[in-house]
């Protein structure tokens, strides 16, 4: 069964970056950039998971609709996107194979 859900979890990004990776017309990146970038996207989870659990405690007690917003959009979103930039911004931009806007 955990084989599964991790199947089901991992599947979809790997589609989405095949897809992408094939659609670059022009320039490809290699192969291994591209498996890199995967493989920080997914390594990006640990640094949100440090950031997100600051604001956990204000968020414990009685839910309410507007209260499971703020925390999903407002801090666990913007964590995870916060992650992923930094990865791309100190690792990725520096590349040279970073040079087209897809």
């Amino acid at each position: 069964m955990i084989y599964i859900l991790l199947a089901l979890a991992i599947l979809p990004g790997i589609f989405i970056s095949i897809h992408v990776y094939r659609k670059d017309l022009y320039e490809k990146e290699p192969l291994s950039y591209a498996i890199r970038a995967f493989m920080f996207g997914i390594l990006s989870v640990f640094p949100a998971t440090i950031g997100y659990l600051f604001f956990e405690d204000y968020f414990t007690g009685p839910k309410n609709l507007l209260k499971t917003f703020v925390y999903a959009f407002g801090v666990v979103a913007f964590f995870e996107e916060l992650a992923k930039f930094i990865f791309l911004r100190l690792y990725f931009f520096r590349h040279r194979e970073f040079n087209e806007p897809y």
